[in-house]
């Protein structure tokens, strides 16, 4: 009982600790939504990570470096900026707005450390929970080669092969080159990095760190007081996301959260000029659009193909 309560402050202080990092990366956009937003803080880490995300792609494949690099250099562009517009803005945050943001982040965030690392918590050591449904090893095989490997948006050398001698490989050749749902396979790697495991031992992790930034991003977007937010974050909460995490629908778990979350913003900000918003609801759009995709079906079919040739 004691390892298991240990187990669990461990996974939940790394998760909040990578969504502080990534408040501070998207609080900054954040704040260019004015007084259209009440809860500052707490939609931010879902701004932050989506914007982080995006960006390591970016770097990823048209500079053609590592993804660790990639991951390091998008971080402190992100930070940067967030910091430029966060000092631009001329806003301020009470000390009581930090204090019950954080404290509500750090309750959401401890409820679904608990829930998505289960099985590691009671094994005391990285595991795997999945409810039905084995396809957490396919977004680690992909998200594992981006680690591995240096991809650019033309097919190189390093990249990884259609041949049935080489059957690892089949599935990131797909993945990387013709099925736009990179997103999530980079934001698994981009998790796995940061805790130092394999992308398979990093899936509910992942998980439950971006759930904890959905829930409490999304109510953000759209409560006007904290007893909105309070039954937004509890419906979410049971929604159907955390089933869809452990159910090996990772991309349905963190495309539908974003796809809210931008269209919340979208929605708020409607008869704002400032050219910079549009900006980042651009990057928000581009970000929800690669976490998910309708090609999934087309693509497993060929993969298929390609190791019964």
């Amino acid at each position: 009982m004691v390892g298991s309560v240990g187990y669990l402050i461990k996974e939940a202080i790394w998760s909040f600790a990578i969504l502080l990092f990534f408040i501070a990366a998207g609080f900054g956009p954040i704040l260019l939504f004015k007084n259209l937003i009440r809860y500052h803080l707490l939609a931010s880490p879902l701004a932050g990570l989506l914007l982080v995300n995006t960006a390591t792609l970016g770097v990823y494949f048209i500079f053609q470096v590592s993804y660790g690099t990639a991951a390091l250099c998008a971080a402190g562009l992100c930070l940067i900026a967030s910091v430029v517009l966060w000092v631009g803005s001329g806003q301020s945050i009470s000390a009581k707005d930090i204090a019950v943001s954080v404290a509500v982040l750090g309750i959401v965030t401890v409820c679904f450390a608990g829930l998505s690392n289960t099985a590691a918590i009671k094994n005391g050591e990285p595991s795997i929970m999945y409810l039905d449904g084995t396809d957490h090893p396919v977004y680690a095989n992909v998200a594992d080669w981006m680690r591995d490997h240096i991809q650019g948006l033309v097919p190189g050398k390093d990249g990884p092969r259609a041949d049935p001698a080489h059957p690892y490989e089949s599935l990131p050749n797909i993945m990387l080159n013709s099925e736009p749902r990179n997103g999530v396979y980079g934001f698994l790697a981009l998790i796995g990095l940061i805790r130092q495991l394999p992308s398979i031992f990093a899936y509910d992790p992942a998980s439950g760190t971006y759930l904890s930034g959905a829930v409490v991003g999304v109510a953000a977007v759209f409560a006007r007081s904290w007893f909105a937010f309070t039954v937004l974050a509890l419906g979410l909460s049971f929604s159907s996301w955390y089933d869809f995490s452990h159910l090996n629908y990772l991309g349905k778990a963190t495309a539908y959260p974003a796809t809210l979350f931008t269209l919340g913003l979208f929605l708020i900000s409607r008869k704002m000029s400032d050219l910079r918003v549009v900006l980042i609801i651009l990057i928000l759009c581009a970000a929800s659009a690669l976490l998910l995709s309708d090609c999934g079906r087309a693509s497993y079919s060929r993969v298929w193909a390609v190791r019964q040739y």
